[in-house]
């Protein structure tokens, strides 16, 4: 059942559906023609047998895990690493550290397919997930125009020993998917959530006032005790195949760059964004071009003219631009080229626009950023990975800024900020599907990240953009996962390690979202895990069954522990955290939730 909007809620919703105002209205006019085109082009084409339904060979019925044809926003943990014996094969030509993929460019035996009946007026109403059919779909006789709409659930309860609580997983939404001709696909979902979180994460929603992942929350009732939080959380991407060769997509969603369970370059932590992604293949080479406009939530809120309702006042604006260049240069080994600039839509004399010198999705945006008086945040860096027999090694390293003469003379300067990342992962088919593990390790010096304000901070919505703890940390993790058939045991667990500030608030260079010349002396030096040590454990144990391969719709018992203690008194008492806890969920996993941070 289709839920039903509160006006009271709409405020939640209204700032990250503002991607048009991209664009003054009097450029707006080639965004309609550009929408229009597929659909004046598109009619009388029929959609090839990739994206309709066909008879499953007899390895693909078996195969636990499908990568849904029609999706276009996608990406799950567990999901993407029981796909790993085909994306780790030295054959394959997957460029798969850019996420979402495109489902039409993964091998033939991964992709998956619904049942989807021609012809019928009505379309075809269906318990989800049986005879591999959807809840509801339509496909047109010619089978040039298709629907789908899947339930999204989360419906859980669990126990947790930092409070007496009950925490709740209480999620309701639906998911609509379409097609019309072989270049025109799209995805649509929301969802509302009333969840009781573990109280360390509804400590940590308290003070950003962030659902991690999903957005603006607030909490049901004024009692300063209340535990259950309330919002909406939506995606929607259009994507236009307009040639085998060069695809254009355009909506609110995530995107994740890299081979690890993180990324230093870009995550899918913070929530969706509105943005424009352009992609194009040459041979070997694959280009991905980004245009994104995000929200600051860590400045002052603005009045907007006429307005005199402070409730009214609406948040920052800011820009993003992004270039990712990936080349497989032999078939083990690949190399990515990485830029980004985040820079603010005000300033002292008002709006600013998207800023048309970083439209250019083939320009070089260092230089152009120097012309324009260091305009901005600067972000560059290196993704690479190597892959052999069962195995892939990785890594990333990101430069936000570099004083050389500091560096080569081992002056730990404020201003030499940079993060890194390295990792290993494989699998092994000892038994059933077999075992998929990973080891890596992920590091961010002091100030890396941050910028004069949140204007210009590599963030969105007081959510990293990169890794969820921000900067200054050193952090080890690994995971193995057997899979058996719809079965699915998996193990992470990490250890971290991260300076915070101490009780004279003096800036560490650990938040992000705070001003890099904010209580920081820029005369002192400022080494790797500066300030009070804060150590962080954290890990869980899950056993899923999958019930429905192409939505992610499983039944999951989840242990979980976490520990972050300190050796300094005071920080023990401000940062100090200890639970265990149980949870059991039937939920449907189409983005990663990051909540180990």
């Amino acid at each position: 059942m289709l839920l039903k909007f509160r006006e009271k809620n709409l405020n939640l919703t209204h700032q990250s559906m503002i991607g048009s105002s991209l664009f003054s209205a009097r450029h707006r006019w080639w965004l309609w023609v550009a929408a229009c085109y597929p659909w004046m082009t598109l009619q009388g084409h029929n959609l090839p047998d990739t994206l309709v339904h066909r008879e499953a060979s007899t390895q693909e019925s078996l195969m636990p895990f499908r990568w849904d044809t029609l999706a276009v926003q996608t990406m799950e943990n567990l999901w993407e690493s029981a796909l790993w014996p085909s994306l780790l094969d030295r054959n394959s030509s997957l460029h798969s550290s850019v996420k979402p993929w495109n489902a039409l460019h993964l091998p033939q035996e991964l992709r998956g397919f619904r049942t989807m009946d021609p012809g019928r007026s009505l379309g075809r109403w269906a318990w989800p997930g049986s005879s591999n059919r959807s809840l509801w779909s339509f496909v047109s006789e010619g089978k040039d125009v298709g629907l789908r709409l899947d339930p999204l659930l989360s419906l859980g309860l669990g126990i947790e020993t930092d409070s007496l609580v009950t925490t709740l997983q209480n999620t309701r939404g639906i998911r609509l998917l379409g097609f019309m001709g072989n270049r025109l696909r799209f995805q649509s979902s929301i969802g509302l959530h009333n969840p009781i979180y573990p109280l360390y994460l509804h400590e940590i929603i308290l003070q950003d006032t962030i659902a991690p992942g999903l957005g603006l929350a607030r909490r049901i009732g004024q009692e300063p005790g209340g535990r259950v939080w309330d919002f909406y959380a939506s995606q929607a991407m259009l994507s236009w195949q307009i040639n085998p060769r060069f695809q254009v997509q355009w909506g609110h969603g995530k995107n994740f760059i890299g081979y690890g369970y993180r990324s230093m370059l870009l995550s899918d932590f913070a929530p969706a964004y509105t943005h424009l992604r352009l992609q194009a293949h040459w041979g070997p080479v694959q280009y991905q071009y980004y245009i994104a406009q995000m929200l600051d939530y860590s400045s002052p809120r603005i009045l907007p003219l006429g307005q005199r309702w402070i409730s009214e006042r609406y948040r920052h604006q800011k820009y993003c631009s992004i270039s990712y260049l990936d080349w497989n240069l032999t078939s083990g080994l690949q190399v990515g080229l990485f830029q980004a600039i985040v820079w603010p839509a005000q300033d002292t004399l008002g709006h600013r626009g998207p800023g048309w010198n970083y439209l250019n999705p083939l320009l070089f945006m260092i230089p152009m950023q120097f012309a324009n008086g260091s305009d901005g945040n600067a972000v560059v860096g290196i993704n690479t990975g190597y892959r052999w027999g069962r195995q892939q090694a990785y890594a990333q390293w990101v430069l936000d800024e570099l004083r050389m003469k500091d560096l080569l003379s081992g002056n730990p300067s404020w201003a030499n900020k940079f993060a890194f990342q390295a990792g290993i992962r494989g699998w092994t088919s000892v038994s059933g599907q077999g075992f998929r593990w990973q080891a890596e390790i992920n590091g961010a010096r002091p100030f890396t990240y941050a910028h004069w304000s949140g204007a210009t901070n590599y963030a969105h919505q007081n959510s990293a953009l990169a890794h969820p703890m921000g900067a200054n940390f050193v952090e080890g993790l690994g995971s193995i996962t057997w899979f058996r058939g719809s079965w699915a045991v998996s193990l992470r667990h990490l250890i971290a390690q991260q300076g915070r500030s101490d009780s004279t608030a003096r800036n560490t260079g650990n938040n992000i979202h705070a001003p890099y010349w904010s209580n920081a002396n820029t005369d002192e030096p400022y080494p790797w895990l500066n300030g009070i040590p804060v150590r962080l454990t954290q890990g869980e144990l899950t056993v899923s069954k999958l019930l429905d391969p192409l939505t992610g719709l499983r039944l999951e018992l989840t242990t979980w522990w976490r520990n972050r203690h300190s050796t300094n008194p005071w920080a023990q008492g401000q940062y100090g955290q200890g639970s265990l806890g149980l949870n059991v969920t039937l939920l449907t996993r189409l983005d990663n939730f990051y909540h180990d941070f």
